[in-house]
Formats: C-alpha cells, sequence, structure tokens
C-alpha cells in the first residue's frame, strides 16, 4: 500500500496497428491512488521500459513508415522524411515489402530502457535496431530506436545513411540472426546505404584508411568482439566490414551478394554460400579484401 493506494507488477503488451505482426511484452510497476481510482506512475518492473509508457508521444505515419517521439521539440517530420526514403531505398534493393518504425526517446538513457540495455551501452552510438521488448524471440517485432543525443547531431547525409542501415537491419530481421557474422550484417547494411550516395572514399573509408596506414592490414576480416558498441575503433570496423560487401559485389553483382546475405541470414553456412555464389572460400575473400584495403590506403598488402 502507497498513501491509501498500491503498487501492481503489470504484464503489457502493445503493438503499433499496420506495422507489426506480433506483439511486445513487458513488466512494468504501475502505482494506484485513490484506493485503485488513479494511476500515478508507471516504472519499469523488468529491464525494459515501453517508450509510450514513458510520456506524452508524437506519432508521423506515412504509407509504410512510422515515427514515435517522446520529449519535446523532437523534430518529426525530418525524421519522417528520413525513414521514408530509407524505406524507398531498401525496397529498390531487395525488392520486397518494407514497413519501418523508428522510435525516438528523450535520451539516451530512455533509449537503453526501451531496448532493455545496460546503461552507457548506446551512449555513443546514433542508433540501434532491436526487438520491440528488447528480447530476440522468433517473431518479435523490429524497430528502429534513435539516439537523439547523437542522431540528432549528424548532418544530413550521415543521417539518412544511418537510419537506412538501420532499415536494412528491420527489414531483414537482422537482430534476430544471431549466428550470422556481424561484419556480414553491418556491412550489408552499410552496402544499402551507401549504394547511391556520391561520397568519395576519403570520407566513407576515412577512419579504416587511417587504421591501415598506422598499424597495416588486418589478418582476418572483423571479429564479433571488434563491433563492441563501446570500442574507439567502432567506425573504422564498420567501414572494413563495408568494404567487404563491395569487394563482394564487384565479384558476382550486386543480386549475388543480396543472394548470399539472405541466406547466411536464413541460417545457411557462410562458407558454404560463399563457395556457392561467389566461388571462393574465406580465405579467398579475405585476401581480396586486404589488397582492397592496401590500395585504397595506398600501402603494401602485407602492411
Amino acid at each position: 500500500m502507497v498513501d491509501g493506494g498500491w503498487v501492481a507488477r503489470v504484464q503489457v503488451t502493445w503493438r503499433y496497428r499496420g506495422f507489426d505482426a506480433s506483439v511486445g511484452r513487458a513488466e512494468v510497476a504501475v502505482t494506484f491512488g485513490e484506493g485503485g481510482a488513479t494511476v500515478d506512475g508507471v516504472a519499469p518492473y523488468g529491464s525494459t521500459m515501453p517508450l509510450w509508457l514513458t510520456g506524452p508521444i508524437a506519432v508521423r505515419r506515412d504509407a509504410d513508415s512510422l515515427v514515435v517521439t517522446t520529449g519535446r521539440r523532437q523534430p518529426l517530420d525530418r525524421y519522417g522524411r528520413q525513414a521514408a526514403e530509407a524505406v524507398d531505398t531498401v525496397r529498390e534493393v531487395l525488392d520486397r515489402p518494407v514497413r519501418l518504425v523508428v522510435e525516438v526517446p528523450a535520451s539516451v538513457d530512455q533509449l537503453n530502457g526501451a531496448v532493455g540495455a545496460e546503461p552507457g551501452t548506446y551512449d555513443a552510438i546514433a542508433a540501434v535496431t532491436a526487438g520491440l521488448d528488447g528480447t530476440f524471440a522468433p517473431e518479435t517485432p523490429v524497430h528502429v530506436f534513435l539516439n537523439p543525443a547523437v542522431f540528432g547531431g549528424l548532418e544530413a547525409v550521415a543521417a539518412q545513411i544511418v537510419m537506412t542501415h538501420e532499415a536494412v537491419h528491420v527489414v531483414t530481421e537482422a537482430p534476430l540472426a544471431q549466428s550470422a557474422e556481424l561484419w556480414l550484417l553491418e556491412g550489408f547494411a552499410d552496402y544499402v546505404a551507401l549504394r547511391d550516395t556520391d561520397l568519395p572514399l576519403s570520407r566513407t573509408a576515412a577512419q579504416i584508411v587511417e587504421r591501415v596506414r598506422r598499424q597495416g592490414v588486418p589478418e582476418t576480416l572483423p571479429l564479433r568482439t571488434e563491433f563492441d558498441t563501446r570500442a574507439s575503433h567502432l567506425g573504422a570496423v564498420y567501414e572494413s566490414a563495408w568494404l567487404i560487401c563491395v569487394v563482394l559485389a564487384e565479384r558476382g553483382g550486386e543480386g549475388a551478394l543480396v543472394d548470399f546475405y539472405d541466406a547466411v541470414v536464413q541460417g545457411a553456412l557462410l562458407e558454404d554460400e560463399l563457395e556457392r555464389i561467389f566461388g571462393w572460400s574465406v580465405a579467398d575473400l579475405t585476401r581480396a579484401w586486404q589488397a582492397r584495403l592496401a590500395d585504397v590506403a595506398g600501402v603494401p598488402t602485407g602492411g
């Protein structure tokens, strides 16, 4: 009992009509007052807190995208335009239906709470694609969650690249593909996002070029541990993953890259699909990628 009321542990389920085929679930602590006549507060009980329960929200809905924001002075229309453009780009490359939900919390703490992440996990990340309720269970709706502190500081082209990158993750349900190599998931998303930009390599590969010039060409394809969201070299790792997919597209064409990605995300062995579609082993791909990195950085292949 709390001042004539009580706190109840409540399980809530929700989905966004027209976008989510199934529901998200969370447990929250609801404080009832005046003998149960009023709701005086809602707080997380478990690890997640749905954004729509944190306070007033604003919504922009287009034909194939939905943006939900919390907090004041959120640029809802700008986010909506970016989401709509991301939908168009992803549909063009993947040739499949695209339904995109973008949720924008008021703070990074609210973001971490929405996806069930530990404090600090996404402080330096512009956006993350995650299960609606913070889980990776099959059939869980997948949404994009923006970090307004970082995403809001990006210039227009960079922000669009991030939005499109995350849209690829949504459409292909990448967060649910737990066994797939992260270099493929992240590199492919960047491949689609950068496909129609006219940015020079001096921008799109600037961080990996600098790293190669200082440390030499990596000996292996990027490891899963290198994609830690707190890593200082994360940008270089993403750029190197993107170049792997560029190399594959040059080898077999964009359609082959899409087929390869789809097969691996759906559970096929990467090594088998690499041989079947491109006629390469992992060692062959690694050497071709290393040669591209050396060429871009202007260093010998061996460092």
